[in-house]
Order: structure tokens, then sequence, then C-alpha cells
């Protein structure tokens, strides 16, 4: 049985392991437009901080921790126009795929939205789709 409680969650943050701090934090600003933000923590690991449009942080801890990255855990983003992020990924020569990994594919799921894969420079996975804007 679901309990009412009055106390409202909403996510903060997402941290990510990196081992190539600043080519992967240059990756967000270029490709998925990240804003760097002031570090409000300990610099202890080295980290570097991000804002997307919607508020939300994204931030980039230095570790030599190397999880196993799968395409089935991945950050998944929303653009209102797939074919010019598309133009953008190949005017930085960032290679993109469908679920099953076939390159240069964009794969339509069963609710009719586009969507694509790619990967930072560390390995993550990124789902870009065209869901309508919430």
């Amino acid at each position: 049985m679901k309990e009412c409680f009055d106390v409202k969650i909403k996510m903060d943050h997402l941290a990510l392991p990196v081992k190539k701090l600043k080519e992967t934090g240059d990756f967000y600003v270029q490709i998925l437009e990240y804003t760097e933000i002031p570090i409000r923590a300990s610099k202890d690991p080295q980290k570097r901080w991000f804002i997307d449009a919607d508020k939300k942080e994204l931030h980039l801890i230095s570790s030599d921790v190397n999880p196993k990255k799968e395409i089935v855990q991945h950050l998944a983003f929303a653009t209102s126009d797939l074919d010019e992020f598309i133009k953008r990924l190949e005017k930085h020569c960032v290679p993109y795929c469908n679920y099953s990994r076939e390159e240069n594919q964009v794969q339509i799921r069963i609710d009719g939205i586009r969507q694509l894969y790619l990967q930072d420079p560390e390995g993550h996975w990124i789902e870009i789709n065209e869901a309508p804007f919430r």
C-alpha cells in the first residue's frame, strides 16, 4: 500500500566517474550544451560540475574506477530536432548508433519517437531522442 508523505523529492544531480576529466567535460559542453558551474563541494578528488537548460546538474568526478559500460545503462536527453543534432555529431566526428549498435543508424521506438545512442569520451552511453519536451 502506498503511503502519502508531505515531502517532495526531485533529482539534484547525476555523478559519473571519469579518467579524462578535461576531455569528457569539454564533450558535455560542446556536444550536449551543458554550462560549467562552480564546484560547491570538496575539490578532492578533482571534478567538474555542469548544468543543463532544465537546471539539472551533472558532476564528473576523477576516478580510477572503471565500471562496465553497457548501453542499457545510459543517460537520456530529448532534442527538438534530431536531424540538426546529428549534424552536430558529424561536425565533431562523434559516432552514433541505434540500440543494436548499428553505426550511423537512427531507430524508431514503438511510440514513433526517433532515437540514437552515442558515447562520451569515457564510454558512458547517451540516448538522444525526439520525445516531446515536458
